[in-house]
């Protein structure tokens, strides 16, 4: 009893330890925001200092300075924010799920395919707007799933996922580079555009729509999440501890968002 007791004690401490550097880091990061988020809506041809930006913030200030800041800065700050936040979790998930550090939606094609996705939208169907959006997540979700089924004859190991992706992404970008140098000049402009993104004239309704898609995948995700710690474990374990692999994989890889990059 008394070894299991300092067994457990070790373990309490631990996640105490563990507890108190995440709520280190969170405030960190919050800081880090604050900051960025005064020095986003006060640089610009409007220079404005922070207690301005503050002022305004609160409701006061001119009206040239709550246009400024309220419908051109913030839906830009805001975007980056719910993207990047969006993006930095896709890539948690996918290096957790694989156990590589060097796992990211672009590496393993997904990126790829949602990007062909979108070309192809926009330069074959002349799709647009919200659509394309739609399309292209359609694109990133097909070839996660590829990789599944491409990985899963022998045991679904990580690696095989890895190599496949690889594959795949290359041969997404020559499809993507086809595509272009057979298209019009303003056709290929505007899919560069589209590639490349940008969060310049960012309206708030797309904020809301990229937030939205967040905010209801996100519990789906936390929930999905719990496995990965015994996945970290390997595919011989956690499959001894009952975590069906081809289930968990399926959802974490089919969770990745394809944000409008446009």
């Amino acid at each position: 009893m008394t070894a299991l007791a300092a067994s457990l004690a070790a373990v309490d401490r631990v996640r105490r330890g563990l507890r108190r550097r995440a709520l280190l880091v969170a405030a960190a990061m919050t800081i880090v925001l604050l900051v960025a988020a005064t020095l986003a809506l006060g640089l610009g041809d409007y220079p404005m200092d922070p207690w301005q930006v503050l002022r305004t913030l609160v409701g006061g200030g001119t009206r040239i300075e709550s246009y400024i800041v309220w419908e051109t800065r913030m839906p830009r700050f805001a975007m980056a924010v719910v993207a990047g936040g969006a993006l930095a979790l896709a890539g948690a998930l996918l290096q957790g799920l694989l156990r590589n550090p060097l796992a990211s939606p672009d590496l393993l094609g997904i990126s790829g395919g949602a990007s062909v996705a979108a070309v192809v939208g926009l330069l074959v169907f002349g799709i647009g707007g919200p659509l394309l959006a739609v399309v292209a997540f359609g694109g990133g979700a097909a070839v996660a799933v590829l990789l599944l089924v491409a990985a899963a004859r022998r045991g679904q190991s990580g690696f095989r996922i890895i190599l496949a992706g690889i594959g795949v992404s290359f041969l997404c970008a020559c499809v993507i580079d086809y595509l272009l140098t057979r298209s019009k000049i303003e056709q290929a402009q505007a899919a560069y555009v589209w590639l490349a993104g940008s969060l310049n004239a960012t309206p708030w309704w797309q904020v809301a729509t990229v937030a939205a898609v967040v905010v209801v995948t996100l519990p789906a995700v936390l929930l999905a999440a719990r496995d990965l710690p015994v996945l970290a474990l390997g595919p011989d374990a956690a499959s001894g501890l009952g975590v069906r692999l081809g289930f968990v994989r399926l959802g974490r890889v089919d969770q990745e968002v394809s944000l409008p990059a446009g």
